[in-house]
This record gives structure tokens, C-alpha cells and sequence, in this order.
């Protein structure tokens, strides 16, 4: 068949179909069955080498929130959250706010509602700010992603828990927050 022969046509093998030089979508898209993607592996395999199948991909929004480390939170004036998903590999962007609530001196600040929950085998997954609205003192804390959660634990330095009221408080300061994980 020659391109000038095909209008609209469904082609059903079970065999497969080879396509040689190529092949081109002028309009429209590639749409596969679930638990079917892009299979790479006609390129050299790495030691440890797990999988050469590209799966998945997916692009949306999330509401992050802060869990703990801010007493009685009742107010955000910014609460935005992006991600993108590549077969395993999850990256996302944050920018948060809480306005309204009080800075809590004993409780981990955690911030939540990450799309998926961290399904590494270790603990993968890490986040870092780009921008940290004054929260000089104390230092700033490391953010990680633990196993099986969806939650940003903040720590400080020395690995103890980063509170509400370090660094001066955390109410009322802007975070713009990026980071990755793996499902």
C-alpha cells in the first residue's frame, strides 16, 4: 500500500507490522495500549540494566499543603504544584504560602499532596529551593521525600528535624520548591 492508497483504515496483525525507512505522523498521535510504550532495546544495555521500555508519561497539577510544622494553618495566598512524570522518574515544581496560622515550635515542618507516593526501593527523592523568602537564620533546611510517602520532610544540618519556628518562622514566607522522586 502506498500512502495514496490509505484515507482511514484500521490494520489488525498479530504478527507485527515493519516499517522501513521510517516512519511519519503528519497529524494525529501515537497512542499505545496500556502497559505498552517505546521499547529501546536495540541500544546497548548498561550493567544492571532493569528495563528498555518507555511506559508512561504525564503532565498535570497537585495542591500542595503544609502537614505539620505550621499550627492551625487556615489560609495559603499561593498553593500551586506542577509535575512531570516519566516512566518511573517523577519531577515536580512547587511555590507555596500559608498565610494565616501560627509558627509551631515542636513539630517537623513536612509539606504534602505530591501526585505519587515515592516507590523507590531506597530512599529516593530529594527537593531543593529556588527561592527561600528570608530564612537565613539557622541555616536552610535539606528537604527529602521518604520511602512510600508523598510528603516533603524538611531536616536541618545535623539530620534533626527542621520545626515551624526555625529560621525564623516559616508563616508568611514564599517557597518555590523543585525536586524529583521515583514511583
Amino acid at each position: 500500500l502506498t500512502a495514496q492508497d490509505i484515507n482511514s483504515t484500521t490494520l489488525t496483525t498479530t504478527g507485527g507490522v515493519t516499517v522501513g525507512n521510517g516512519l511519519t505522523v503528519s497529524d494525529g498521535n501515537v497512542v499505545m495500549a496500556s502497559g505498552h510504550g517505546i521499547d529501546f532495546s536495540a541500544d546497548s544495555n548498561a550493567s544492571g540494566m532493569t528495563s528498555e521500555l518507555l511506559d508512561d508519561y504525564e503532565e498535570g497539577t497537585f495542591t500542595p499543603a503544609y502537614n505539620a510544622g505550621l499550627g492551625g494553618v487556615n489560609g495559603y495566598s499561593v498553593q500551586q504544584g506542577t509535575y512531570t512524570k516519566i516512566g518511573r522518574l517523577v519531577t515536580f515544581a512547587i511555590h507555596i504560602r500559608a498565610n494565616a496560622g501560627s509558627n509551631s515550635g515542636s513539630e517537623q515542618v513536612k509539606i504534602g499532596g505530591l501526585p505519587f507516593n515515592n516507590g523507590g526501593s531506597a530512599n529516593e527523592g530529594g527537593a531543593f529551593f529556588n527561592y527561600r523568602d528570608n530564612l537565613d537564620t539557622g541555616g536552610a533546611p535539606f528537604l527529602h521525600i521518604g520511602q512510600n510517602t508523598n510528603i516533603i520532610h524538611w531536616f536541618n544540618s545535623s539530620g534533626g528535624n527542621w520545626v515551624g519556628s526555625d529560621g525564623a518562622g516559616i508563616l508568611n514566607k514564599d517557597f518555590h520548591i523543585n525536586g524529583f522522586y521515583f514511583v
